[in-house]
């Protein structure tokens, strides 16, 4: 996954058009300003600038299979289908939430290219183990709340080998409660980089064997 700039070239002011002319859209790529719509109250999208972030980093996914655990608005996934991603799963257990998400699929013509299981995270985990399917990018945004379960839920990436080789993990926590993750005590996994947004911190994992190049780490 390497950096487009032909895709990533929106301006911070641009991005905020985006956002002001009716919510949450997609940033950039085949599907850039398209509205998602956000589902019923209690979820918690990633926001605009964090999500910019994220896909700077990740830059053109093509070719990549993607998993989106606890999806809510699916706003993760769907922009990495925008930029190329062969295919995405999404993981959701709310059913109303799985229905908004749906519209949104339906709205964009993507249902071909997408997947939505409705089912909590451990389940939709081991559902996937079932297929042997292994996924180059993983999303993990959790409500903050539930933090406490991300590192069994990377143990189980681990155990179940959903994480491709050369494989990325994404996973966006409670700026309060980051030092209590210890995510750099994981067997399997290592600890590229943790970047800070105010009260989100994304964290990017590796699998320890990885020959993708460090990421490097910093603040914002």
């Amino acid at each position: 996954m390497q950096r487009d700039p032909g895709m990533l070239g929106q301006t911070r002011s641009e991005l905020r058009r985006i956002s002001h002319e009716g919510g949450m859209r997609i940033i950039a790529g085949e599907l850039r300003g398209r509205k998602i719509q956000t589902p019923v109250s209690g979820v918690r999208p990633t926001t605009d600038r964090v999500r910019e972030s994220i896909f700077a980093r990740l830059g053109d996914c093509a070719g990549c299979q993607v998993l989106d655990l606890f999806a809510g608005s699916g706003a993760l996934g769907l922009e990495a289908i925008s930029r190329g991603a062969d295919r995405v799963v999404f993981v959701e257990r709310s059913g109303r939430v799985v229905a908004a998400l749906a519209d949104t699929l339906k709205r964009f013509a993507v249902e071909n290219r997408t997947e939505v299981l409705k089912l909590d995270a451990r389940g939709g985990l081991r559902r996937l183990s079932q297929r042997g399917v292994r996924f180059d990018l993983i999303f993990l945004d959790p409500p903050y709340a539930d933090h406490a379960a991300l590192p069994d839920l990377l143990s189980m990436l681990v155990a179940l080998k959903l994480l491709a080789s050369s494989g990325v993990v994404v996973v966006e926590s409670s700026s309060r409660n980051e030092s209590s993750l210890e995510l750099e005590l994981l067997d399997g996994l290592s600890v590229d980089s943790v970047r800070r947004y105010g009260e989100t911190t994304v964290a990017w994992l590796r699998p320890r064997m990885g020959h993708n190049e460090s990421l490097g780490s910093d603040t914002e």
